[in-house]
């Protein structure tokens, strides 16, 4: 399957952009609870926190969000009909053979159903960041890299060690090479 591929973020603007949102959290923590219900599912004000993740891209300008997920689809189908999104397409895939993320990334990569550029937000994202700037640049530079060598653009965002949302089990190192701006390590403990 060919896909046309944009060369800049005006023309993935022009052309639609596209987002997966893995709504598994692969994780055990939450266990009983997510038995029942889906980690992404959990509501926070009320509200799904599927519903924050779509808001997120929608604000983003993102126009079609493919919703992947092992276990419980009725729960996404039932919730994704009944807030009636407008100005963009949602499809729900059913994954079936997945224990992690990277797992998920290989069944939906076979699907062929995704466009070069996508953006990828776990399902249990709670964001109002303007990231298009970053598209921006992820653009800016995949046109000035000759050698191909560009797979993904990765955003973090940094939370001082004082913060109550620091999770001490999501300790990173990141080491970037200063001028080129590649990731030299990364490494999660």
């Amino acid at each position: 399957m060919t896909f046309y591929q944009a060369h800049s973020y005006e023309e993935a603007i022009k052309i639609g952009l596209q987002a997966v949102i893995i709504a598994e959290s692969f994780q055990k923590k939450f266990k009983p609870a997510s038995h029942e219900k889906l980690k992404c599912m959990f509501p926070v004000a009320n509200v799904p926190i599927l519903h924050y993740a779509i808001e997120f891209l929608l604000m983003n300008k993102v126009t079609e969000i493919f919703i992947a997920t092992c276990t419980m689809r009725g729960q996404i189908d039932s919730f994704v009909k009944s807030m009636g999104y407008k100005g963009v397409k949602i499809n729900i895939i059913s994954l079936e053979s997945c224990s992690n993320f990277g797992d998920a990334l290989r069944e939906i990569n076979q699907m062929q159903t995704i466009k070069e550029e996508f953006l990828l937000v776990r399902g249990d994202i709670i964001t109002n960041a303007d990231i298009q700037s970053a598209l921006k640049e992820h653009f800016k530079v995949k046109a000035e890299d000759k050698e191909k060598k560009l797979i993904l653009t990765k955003l973090f965002v940094k939370v001082p060690f004082s913060n109550p949302i620091r999770s001490p089990q999501q300790e990173i190192i990141l080491m970037l090479d200063s001028q080129s701006r590649d990731i030299l390590k990364y490494e999660s403990f």
